[in-house]
């Protein structure tokens, strides 16, 4: 429930015992739903000796991550709610989330970067006829959380791993953080069906 009603979830996670699969089974759900996500890593204070050796820290974070590795484009933030160290990085992502999840962009920019991605990296979908992915239009359907159309040749079987390079793709360009990318693929039939369906 709380989940359901948050637009942005800061999510505490206790550093001493790392996430667990409950912590990955929530954070899902989290971004199933088209929640922002922080991983919050509490307790740091009894951990000191990890986090005041750089190399120790990289690798410690580093396997954190290996835990986690659809959540990659979350950043994990360590605290500690006793001492109250680094909180101010907790209230910056916090903002800067807020601000990512909630912008817009424009249907030149989204066109431009869409076609370079394809173009660079072009798919095939069916071997036998040779059929290749072609996006003909891109355009952002909403914001909270960002989801875009793409008006596709195909909108069926299109790889999982190419999916995500395109949400990679945008996800970098546009510098969007802590938050899923919904992507929609749509062709020309798709829309002509749902119409009839709603008349």
């Amino acid at each position: 429930k709380a989940i359901t009603e948050a637009d942005v979830i800061i999510y505490m996670i206790d550093a001493t015992k790392g996430i667990s699969h409950q912590d990955r089974r929530l954070c899902d759900i989290a971004i199933e739903k088209g929640k922002s996500i922080i991983i919050c890593l509490n307790k740091t204070d009894l951990i000191n000796d990890i986090l005041k050796d750089k190399k120790r820290k990289k690798e410690w974070l580093l396997d954190l991550r290996a835990t986690i590795p659809w959540l990659s484009f979350c950043e994990l933030i360590t605290v500690s709610a006793k001492t109250g160290s680094h909180m101010h990085t907790l209230k910056t992502s916090l903002k800067k989330t807020i601000l990512v999840r909630s912008k817009k962009v424009t249907t030149g920019k989204l066109n431009k970067l869409v076609s370079y991605l394809v173009d660079k990296y072009p798919v095939m979908l069916h071997k036998t006829n040779g059929t290749v992915l072609r996006v003909k239009y891109a355009s952002m359907l909403k914001a909270e959380p960002p989801t875009i159309l793409l008006f596709t040749n195909k909108s069926k079987g299109i790889p999982k791993n190419y999916r995500k390079y395109l949400t990679n793709g945008i996800r970098k360009e546009f510098n969007i953080i802590n938050t899923p990318v919904h992507l929609i693929f749509r062709t020309t039939t798709d829309i002509e069906k749902r119409m009839k369906r709603t008349q």
